[in-house]
C-alpha cells in the first residue's frame, strides 16, 4: 500500500467498529465518526478532510461487499 493511503487506511481500521450494525444489515460508517477521527488526528481544511472521507467510504463500501458475501454464504446450507 502506497504510503501516502497509510493514514486513511488507519482510520478505516480505527472507525470500523463506529458502523451501524441492525437486523444483519450492514451500515456504512458514518460521516460523523470520520469527521471527529479527522479533527482528533488534526485533519486540516475540507480538501483533506474530503480526501479522507473518500478515502475510507471507498474502503468501507469493498468491505460491506466482501462482509455481505461472507454472511450471505454462511447462511447456505
Amino acid at each position: 500500500m502506497p504510503g501516502e493511503l497509510l493514514f486513511a487506511w488507519g482510520a478505516f481500521f480505527d472507525l470500523r467498529d463506529d458502523r451501524p450494525m441492525m437486523a444483519g444489515a450492514i451500515g456504512r460508517i458514518p460521516f460523523m465518526a470520520i469527521e471527529k477521527w479527522a479533527e482528533r488526528h488534526g485533519v486540516l481544511g475540507a480538501d483533506q478532510l474530503d480526501r479522507l472521507v473518500t478515502l475510507v467510504r471507498a474502503m468501507d463500501d469493498e468491505w460491506i461487499k466482501i462482509e455481505a458475501e461472507r454472511i450471505k454464504a454462511a447462511a447456505r446450507p
